[in-house]
């Protein structure tokens, strides 16, 4: 068995849809619990064409259920591990408010306030059907009913009975019309009519009514090329938690003509599950995403499985000429996580993680490769957050997260005659250090310049930076940063006491993380090449947060998926980089005598330095004890 380092699995049990470093986006309205300033969304169209809800079904209990929970109710097995509890999509509150469009980017990118991931590794079309469904869920079958009724009779002279619209209407199951518009905003056209195009109905039908025809004009858009709908319901004006659950299973969109209560059969498993029950399969296919890029023959693919940070499982599968491959696991371990992973061009590309339960024992892990390049244009910085804390007299310590995307369709990686990502440190800086699975292998530092020898796949929050440096501190510091890569938002995260000042700053309020008590401020975006200063000032007296709070709040507790593949990528042999293991165990123990002295001058708590230097023992003895190999 191989152990992964302690940092990069510290929270596993938060990894299944709940922890990669997805930039932050505009949420949905409703969603918004959390007194972070959003940032501006990047530009993301959802596919103009109705979502394939059966398809978004699957993929929504394999990918979202086990946070959101199996009908959307924010109740699934991993919400209780969560720090932020995950939205409950079928709320009302949330559904009626819910743009289409605007999932479509969240799930995309993800939203690093709620510990929610992008699923890039998914394509537009899957992403868009898990959205279709998403929303139906928030969908109650009986006002659905309700309002098919209703609109044959009030709307279908000018929109048509199966609402693609005439002469005197619109087609309302248009997709783009569809992704664009809210139920809410559906019920307001309804109440209040269009212009000179359609007349209101609020004199005339009461609110239920209304959210009903609304109910029915968004099923229509979720079932346009799906299931022609019947006119043949009997409306139940008062929706009840039986109907609520009455969903028809392969569509996952709530069906006008069912009864209250009643449900569909559940579907069959696939052809080709497997039927012991104590065994699992792991299939997929390996993908080129670069433009005139192929999946040449003969490609190994890698099974990691994982219980907690030790590797438990190692399979090796050459892939066939389609670049298929499938893995039967022996057996359904609770928890237990996987990931594949395929080395192409000397880069490691890894899927997304899951699980296998007796439930669902077979689950699709696909793995895009990329081709490569040296240049740096298509890298851009989503978010970067800056918490700056007191953590002993005359100094701040600060900790940088910087959250990557790559907009190419090439893995960004170094130059061989080194080089790679650039950062920089503000003058002065000291005791820097770097969030890495072993100290000195990812970044060459020079001076006041670093530099990244990791590549940067293409996708959206596909790398990050973290590290923490301390500055001297008078009641007053300017930190003064530079940026190679363009910023989209920077958050600044300080402890009650403490005053922010910079050029274009928002004050986005308090809020309560771990115990402890942050403001957060916003500013941004800045511009490729270009400088920025924050002055910190005030706070008298130390101001250091607990290790829970740093961690939820700058993600490297939760970092889960993220880090996990960069631990499959940076653990395994790398001739061009990496140092042989005497020099690693050495730098693990100067990393440990480097530590202690901290402890003693009083600058790390005692629980938090007893833990990493726990995990800088395991792997430095691993290191011994691979060199003895």
């Amino acid at each position: 068995m191989r152990r992964f380092p302690a940092l990069l699995l510290a929270s596993a049990t938060l990894v299944l849809g709940a922890c990669s470093l997805a930039g932050d986006v505009t949420p949905p309205p409703g969603l918004d619990t959390l007194p972070l300033a959003p940032t501006p969304a990047p530009s993301l169209t959802a596919p103009r064409q109705a979502p394939d809800v059966a398809a978004g079904e699957a993929l929504f209990g394999e990918r979202c259920a086990p946070c959101h929970g199996p009908t959307g109710r924010g109740d699934g097995e991993q919400a209780q591990n969560l720090p932020v509890p995950p939205a409950a999509l079928a709320d009302p509150s949330i559904a009626r408010a819910a743009i289409p469009d605007e999932w479509y980017t969240l799930v995309t990118v993800g939203r690093l306030d709620r510990f929610m991931p992008g699923f890039t590794s998914l394509n537009d079309a899957d992403r868009w059907s898990v959205v279709g469904y998403a929303l139906s869920l928030g969908l109650e079958p009986a006002s659905v009913a309700q309002g098919e009724q209703i609109f044959a009779v009030a709307c279908s002279d000018c929109h048509g009975d199966d609402g693609r619209g005439s002469e005197a209407g619109s087609d309302l199951t248009e997709p783009a019309l569809q992704a664009e518009r809210s139920l809410q905003m559906f019920f307001e056209a309804v109440s209040v009519g269009v212009a000179d195009e359609m007349p209101g109905f609020e004199a005339s039908l009461s609110d239920e009514e209304r959210w009903a025809v609304a109910s029915y004009v968004r099923w229509l858009g979720l079932q346009a090329e799906i299931l022609a709908p019947d006119a043949t319901a009997t409306a139940s004006p008062t929706p009840s938690l039986a109907t609520e659950a009455a969903t028809t299973p392969q569509s996952g969109v709530p069906s006008p003509t069912m009864e209250a209560g009643e449900t569909q059969p559940s579907v069959t498993a696939a052809a080709g599950t497997p039927t012991p029950a104590a065994i699992g399969v792991i299939e997929g296919a390996i993908t080129n995403g670069s433009a005139g890029g192929r999946v040449p023959p003969g490609l190994e693919v890698t099974l990691h499985g994982l219980d907690g940070e030790t590797e438990v499982l190692t399979q090796t599968r050459t892939a066939d000429s389609a670049g298929r491959f499938t893995f039967e696991v022996p057996d359904l371990v609770s928890g237990r996580l996987y990931v594949a992973t395929v080395d192409y061009g000397g880069e490691l590309y890894a899927s997304e993680v899951a699980h296998l339960t007796s439930d669902a024992p077979a689950v699709s892990l696909p793995v895009t490769v990329y081709e490569t390049t040296t240049d740096t244009s298509s890298v851009r910085v989503d978010r970067l957050h800056i918490l700056a804390t007191l953590p002993g007299e005359g100094i701040v310590q600060i900790v940088e997260l910087w959250i990557f995307s790559n907009t190419g369709d090439r893995s960004v990686v170094p130059p061989e005659e080194g080089g790679g990502l650039r950062g920089t440190l503000p003058e002065g800086a000291a005791q820097l250090s770097f969030d890495e699975a072993t100290p000195g292998e990812r970044y060459e530092v020079t001076g006041a310049e670093f530099v990244d020898r990791r590549g940067l796949t293409p996708g959206v929050g596909t790398g990050e930076w973290v590290f923490s440096y301390v500055l001297p501190y008078d009641r007053r510091v300017d930190l003064r940063r530079s940026t190679d890569y363009p910023i989209g938002s920077i958050v600044l995260l300080v402890p009650e006491g403490v005053s922010v000042s910079a050029d274009g700053l928002v004050d986005t309020g308090s809020r309560e993380v771990g115990g402890d008590s942050l403001h957060t401020y916003s500013m941004g975006p800045i511009g490729a090449q270009s400088d920025f200063s924050v002055r910190f000032s005030g706070g008298g007296g130390t101001r250091a947060l607990s290790a829970p709070a740093a961690e939820w709040i700058l993600g490297i507790g939760v970092l889960g998926i993220a880090l996990i593949v960069a631990g499959l990528l940076w653990r395994r042999p790398r001739q061009a980089v990496r140092a042989d293991v005497v020099s690693d165990a050495d730098d693990l123990l100067l990393s440990i005598a480097a530590l202690d002295r901290d402890f003693e001058a009083g600058r790390i708590e005692e629980a938090d330095y007893r833990r990493r230097r726990d995990a800088l023992k395991r792997r430095a003895m691993a290191a011994m004890q691979s060199g003895d190999d």
